[in-house]
């Protein structure tokens, strides 16, 4: 089996479960839309309703894509000269950068829709002028939070032979 193929694999159970995270979100969304019916299209809920309705098509999308083009995307975070070969014994030691690449998109795909869906948050509470409230700090909190778990995702995405190297060394 090629590393493509393997991570190909693994892409398409992370695009399953993103995939089941979304349907899982319709009933917020509906509650959502509920909510900027209620305010109009006063203090720019307008804007903010497409970017969330938008924001919620990628993320169906993302998951589609990972379902349905798995190896595409495969192949876009394997090394062209590692991708063609065949995984032998010898190669098995690549299976480690292949799971922590799989953990990083893993990550991003949960923590993007995240970071759009609290800014969002933040900017209707600051389009409605709700500064004193605690919901308020624990959004800011939040953002922070989402913006370190993005650079996590990423450092693993697209980092992971150097932490699979890090880890070897670790064990001796």
């Amino acid at each position: 089996m090629k590393l493509f193929e393997i991570l190909g694999v693994a892409l398409r159970v992370a695009g399953i479960l993103l995939f089941a995270n979304t349907l899982r979100s319709i009933p917020e969304v509906l509650l959502v839309a509920g909510q900027f019916n209620e305010y109009g299209l006063d203090y720019g809920m307008g804007r903010l309703k497409f970017f969330y309705y938008a924001s919620e098509f990628l993320v169906l999308m993302l998951s589609l894509m990972m379902i349905f083009f798995p190896v595409t995307m495969a192949k876009f975070f394997i090394p062209k000269t590692d991708s063609l070969e065949t995984l032998g014994i010898e190669k098995t030691c690549l299976i480690m950068p292949i799971g922590i690449t799989l953990m990083g998109v893993y990550i991003l795909t949960w923590a993007i829709p995240d970071l759009i869906d609290n800014a969002l948050f933040a900017w209707m509470q600051r389009s409605l002028h709700i500064q004193n409230d605690p919901a308020v700090q624990n959004v800011n909190i939040a953002l922070v939070v989402t913006i370190v778990e993005i650079g996590i995702g990423l450092y693993c995405a697209l980092g992971a032979s150097g932490i699979s190297r890090l880890i070897n060394k670790l064990r001796g």
